[in-house]
Formats: C-alpha cells, sequence, structure tokens
C-alpha cells in the first residue's frame, strides 16, 4: 500500500507524521486517523485487513455517513465478527482479519506477509459448519463456491504482498455469449435525469455491441423491459439472453451514484456487481469502466483488440459525453421543441469535443428528422449531409452515420442506388444491429421492390420482436405493396405493443382507406392527430379521408389550416397536394407536387411512387413526368 509511508518525491518529505493525517477513512488504522503519533508498515496491514475484510463481508469494518463518523468509529469500535456476514467461514479466518485489524499496532501480526499466511491457512480449513449432515446438495456446492472464492482471494493477497506476480480469476459460466441492457433505474427522483439513466445503459449497450462474438438485444427491446431488474432472470429467459446487466443511477448536484449488477439468467446467480460513487465529472470513465468489466466477466474468447474497439470514437470529456446522452434523449421526443434542444447539445459537445463522431453523427440525424416537417429540406438535408461527413471523416465505420446518409442522398439527391449502397455498408459494419435491415428495407419499399423491401423488415423484426419501431416499418411497407390484410393486422400488432405511438395509428388508417372502409380509416387517423397534433402529415391523411367521404368543406378546413400554418412555419407541400387529390381538383394537386419538386421534398421518393392515394392521377402525364423526374420507378398499381 504505501500510503503510511508515503513521501514526495520532490522533496522527499515525510507526508504521514504526529498532528497530520493522510488517506482513505475506510481503511485507515487508529494510529494514522488520529496524526498522534509515527506510522509503520503495520498501518499499511491495518489497512490490507480492511480490505480483506470488506471483500469477504462486502462492506468496510466501519462506516458512517461522514468521513468524521468513520475516524470516530475506527477509534471506539471493534469491527463485527467476519463470520456474521458469512457463517461458513472458519474460525481462523476470522481471527487472522480481526487480529490484523487490532487497535494498538503492537497486537497485529510482525509482517504483512505473516497476516496472508495465517489467512491463507484459515481459508484452506474447510469450517465444520459447512458440511453438517442435512445440508442440500445446492447449499453444499454454494459453501463450495464460496471456500473457492475466499481461498483465491488469500492466494491475491499473498501474490499482491510478496510481489508476486499470480491472479486468478472466478471461472465465468460457459455459454455467455448474449446480454441485454436493461434500462438502468432513475433513482434521482427527477424525470429530467432519465437521459442519465437511459443514456448509460444505451451507451454499455451500443458498446458491446461492437464485439462480433457477443450477441446484444438492441436497446428498442430493452426499453420495453424498463423497471424490470428485479425480475432479471425472468427476463433473460424471454429473451433468450445469457446474462442481465441491470444499474441503477442517483444524481444529487454534481455527485453522482451507480450500482450495477450481471446477473446469469438461467439461475439468477450474480455474476459480477459494482458500485461507482464520484462526481458527474467522472461520468464517462464509469460507464466506460462499466463496459470494460462486463466483457472480462462475459466469456474468454475476447481479445484485447476485441476491447478495444470499445473506447473507439470515446469522447475526451465526460461532460461532452452526458451532452450527447441529453441531445439523443431529446432527439427522440419527434417535437419541434424537442429537435432544438437536442441541436443545442450536441452542438454544445462538439464545442468540447470536436473529435466527437457519434456528436456529430446524432447532430446529422436531428438535422435529418426536421426534413418536411419543421425545416426546408434545402436547410436540412444540406446539414445533415455535412455534419454526416464530418462523423465519417472521424470514423468511417460509424454505421448510424451511414445510415443517416443514405437517406440524405435517397430523399434529397434522389439517388437510390447510392443509398442502397450505404445502407448495406451499414448493415456490415453494425454487427448483426436491426436499424440498418429496417431502415433499408422501408427505402426499398419506397421505391416499389416490395419482396426485397418486406424480407429486410421481416429480419429486422425477427431480430428484435419487441420493437415497435421495426414492427411499424414492417406494417408500412405491407400498406406500400398493397397487401392490405397483412398490413392492418400487422399495424394493429404494432399498436398492442404501444398504443400512443402516433404513426401506427395513422398508418393503420391509410391499411383502412386502401381496404375502402373510410370511417375506420377516419377514426384512427383522428387519434393519430390527437397524440401528435399539428402534424402536416396527419392533417393531409385526414384531410384526404374526410374528402373521399364527400365531407368537402372539413376538408377544405384543413387545406386553409395548412396554409395558415405556413405564416409561421416552413409547410411542405405535398400533404396539401394529398388532399387536394383527394378533391378531385388535380390542377392544384400538381400545382402544390411542384412545389414540393421544386423543394426536392423526401416525401416525393419516400412516397409518391407507391402512395395509392396517386391512383387517380397516374394516367396524367403531369404525374408521369414527376415520376421521371424525381427517378422513380414507375410501380404497376395491382
Amino acid at each position: 500500500f504505501g500510503i503510511a509511508l508515503a513521501v514526495v518525491q520532490a522533496g522527499g518529505e515525510r507526508l504521514t507524521q504526529t498532528g497530520f493525517s493522510l488517506g482513505t477513512p475506510h481503511y485507515m488504522s487508529p494510529e494514522q486517523a488520529t496524526g498522534e503519533r509515527e506510522v509503520d508498515a503495520r498501518s499499511d496491514q491495518y489497512a490490507l485487513g480492511a480490505l480483506a475484510y470488506e471483500m469477504l463481508t462486502g462492506e468496510p469494518p466501519h462506516t458512517g455517513p461522514t468521513a468524521q463518523a468513520i475516524l470516530a468509529r475506527v477509534l471506539t469500535e471493534v469491527p463485527r465478527s467476519v463470520r456474521a456476514s458469512r457463517p461458513s467461514l472458519g474460525v481462523a479466518v476470522d481471527a487472522a482479519v480481526q487480529r490484523a485489524l487490532s487497535p494498538a499496532p503492537a497486537d497485529r501480526f510482525a509482517s504483512c506477509g505473516d497476516f496472508a499466511r495465517a489467512l491463507l491457512t484459515g481459508l484452506a480449513t474447510p469450517h465444520v459448519a459447512s458440511s453438517v449432515a442435512g445440508e442440500s446438495s445446492a447449499a453444499t456446492s454454494r459453501a463450495g463456491r464460496r471456500r473457492v472464492g475466499v481461498v483465491a482471494l488469500g492466494v491475491v493477497l499473498l501474490g499482491a504482498i510478496g510481489g508476486v506476480a499470480y491472479m486468478r480469476r472466478a471461472t465465468v459460466p460457459s455459454g455467455i455469449d448474449s446480454i441485454v441492457v436493461l434500462p438502468f433505474e432513475n433513482r434521482s427522483g427527477k424525470p429530467d435525469a432519465d437521459y442519465l439513466s437511459d443514456g448509460i445503459s444505451e451507451s454499455i449497450s451500443n458498446d458491446l455491441s461492437r464485439l462480433s462474438a457477443l450477441r446484444v438485444t438492441p436497446t428498442s427491446t430493452a426499453s420495453r423491459y424498463k423497471g424490470r431488474s428485479g425480475d432479471a432472470q425472468v427476463v433473460g429467459g424471454e429473451l433468450k439472453v445469457a446474462a442481465v446487466l441491470t444499474g441503477s443511477v442517483l444524481r444529487r448536484a454534481d455527485s453522482l451514484d451507480v450500482s450495477v449488477e450481471l446477473i446469469a439468467a438461467n439461475d439468477g446467480r450474480k455474476l459480477w456487481g459494482q458500485r461507482y460513487t464520484r462526481t458527474i465529472k467522472d461520468l464517462l470513465a464509469i460507464q466506460q469502466g462499466i463496459s470494460t468489466e462486463v466483457t472480462q466477466h462475459l466469456s474468454p474468447q475476447f481479445t484485447a483488440a476485441d476491447r478495444a474497439r470499445i473506447t473507439n470514437g470515446a469522447p475526451r470529456s465526460s461532460e461532452a459525453y452526458e451532452l450527447y446522452l441529453n441531445g439523443v434523449y431529446h432527439n427522440k421526443r419527434f417535437s419541434r421543441d424537442g429537435f432544438a434542444r437536442a441541436d443545442e447539445y450536441f452542438t454544445r459537445a462538439l464545442a468540447l469535443d470536436s473529435n466527437y463522431a457519434l456528436a456529430w453523427a446524432g447532430r446529422a440525424r436531428n438535422f435529418y428528422s426536421q426534413t418536411d416537417w419543421f425545416k426546408s429540406p434545402r436547410v436540412s438535408m444540406q446539414g445533415a449531409r455535412e455534419l454526416a461527413r464530418r462523423a465519417l471523416a472521424l470514423d468511417s465505420t460509424l454505421a448510424e452515420a451511414h445510415t443517416v446518409l443514405a437517406f440524405i442522398v435517397a430523399g434529397y439527391d434522389w439517388d437510390a442506388a447510392v443509398a442502397e449502397r450505404e445502407l448495406t455498408r451499414a448493415i456490415a459494419l453494425s454487427r448483426g444491429d436491426p436499424r440498418p435491415f429496417a431502415d433499408r428495407g422501408l427505402m426499398l419499399g419506397s421505391f416499389g421492390r416490395f419482396d426485397d423491401a418486406i424480407a429486410d423488415t421481416r429480419r429486422a423484426v425477427a431480430l428484435d420482436p419487441r420493437s415497435v419501431e421495426f414492427n411499424f416499418y414492417l406494417g408500412n411497407v405491407l400498406v406500400f405493396a398493397r397487401r392490405t390484410n397483412d398490413a392492418i393486422t400487422q399495424l394493429q400488432h404494432t399498436i398492442a405493443l404501444d398504443s400512443t405511438f402516433w404513426f401506427a395509428h395513422a398508418w393503420l388508417g391509410r391499411a383502412y382507406e386502401q381496404a375502402g372502409d373510410i370511417p375506420k380509416a377516419i377514426t384512427e387517423f383522428e387519434t393519430a392527430s390527437r397524440l401528435e397534433p399539428g402534424n402536416s402529415e396527419n392533417v393531409a391523411n385526414l384531410g384526404h379521408a374526410y374528402a373521399r367521404a364527400g365531407r368537402r368543406d372539413d376538408a377544405m378546413r384543413l387545406i386553409a389550416r395548412l396554409k395558415a400554418s405556413a405564416d409561421t412555419a416552413y409547410l411542405s407541400p405535398y400533404p396539401v397536394g394529398v388532399i387536394y387529390a383527394g378533391l378531385g381538383d388535380k390542377d392544384q394537386a400538381f400545382a402544390w407536387f411542384e412545389r414540393a419538386f421544386a423543394d426536392r421534398s423526401g416525401q416525393m421518393v419516400f412516397y409518391l411512387a407507391t402512395d395509392d392515394r396517386m391512383d387517380p392521377l397516374r394516367a396524367d402525364p403531369r404525374f408521369v413526368s414527376l415520376q421521371k423526374r424525381v427517378g422513380l420507378p414507375l410501380v404497376p398499381v395491382p
């Protein structure tokens, strides 16, 4: 340990001397705590005894709410017997630890080596109580495992003291080749701290997914089990994984308390656990430390190169990492305010660390996500392109950046071939992540390649069956392909997973309208509008259905509402054209579609070719001209 005799290298002055205290309260000897007399190696022996006590019982010999309270107990109280916490340990073990923790230095062992040898002797001698008649085989097995563990502890202590480079790791159960990282519990009592608890667990999951030999349950599926950390064994069985990582986060001002446990899914055993009590400035180190530690406890086949992937592209500062987590959290809200706040957080993270590739990619997705809703494509797409390129310049293997770039190339450049190549590249880089499959399927469905699109989205759902987003993508593609009954069934299933997901209600309405059931379509469109009021896509869906139902005045009222919104925010022209198409006003419909073409609206790419609401317009030369200019295939109408 050496802290009892630490010296300042520059001047050689003793740091621990009469009247001066230096050390960590839990491990300080009484003489070190008072600073009233010289300390020597016997103080180090006390620290070693305190460490052994904590390793054997799970807590230090003395605890308290403050450093002063701990030191007071060091000076006045005798630690509780080790056997009180671990009855299976022998008397000799207890005696060895208690002697090392004697208040008077003269009562301790002559040397740390003597203490280690006494501890080893005690650990190697089974306690008679652990073999009493009638003990169950399971209990015997557990006792045996505990004895192996504490003997290993003794070997480590002896090796450390004697300078022997010997270390032994507890045996890891075989077959730990899959894991789910459950959303960490926010114990702060404040919803605005969710970005920390959700962000840390998602970052760990993303880190582990870089290991090709480890199957990691996607975050979108893990999020469905939020609040079920106490059911780790049940969750592991449902998700068919070998291990479950759970955790909690408590933030108070600048202090941070993070606890984690790694649980074996087959029998609920704790494979590893740790508690980190630090400051918010240590957030990044905590998250990376957990990721690294988990790989060391899961499977021995991971190489140093595998583990190095975990820190590739990591930010330089904990503050930048915290800002990035905030940005991701607000981006997922898919609201005007959420996008604005997300951009602020990403920008601040990049100001601190301009080489943070993930933050560049996050800001790129945030820009792209606002296209046709809150920003003109010429603003959002061009901005997103530059940001994605910055991310790829820093890390060309970043799948997220390739995915964002693919949608920019498709939605703004209208280059389907290059976009497909980018998504295929993202799939190769993502090591089995279902998201690029779902994204490619959605894109191919827009282009009329229905068989390929359905195959991709079904694969994404197979990889992540509880993902609301991916189940929705499959329903979306089935609507494109006009497999109406299948689409209705799939979208009803998606809503059963999350009844508040407005997009699923919107597309179920599209499927009902496709089937000719206008009343049900209107009901779903109205539900979507209540869940996400003011979204131009919801207004267009409802207006078109009103027009088909003969409610012309209601449809015109919604057109007026959309046009009025253009006074204060960007209005995508495509939704207005959709309502005019439903009203049979072809001239106005094409006038608005030409505006969408001039704006290079992504909706021209992702909807026009397969939108069944365009069927009355398809024979018109103006429609054929639009499709050719956008570069879309002429999808045959079933």
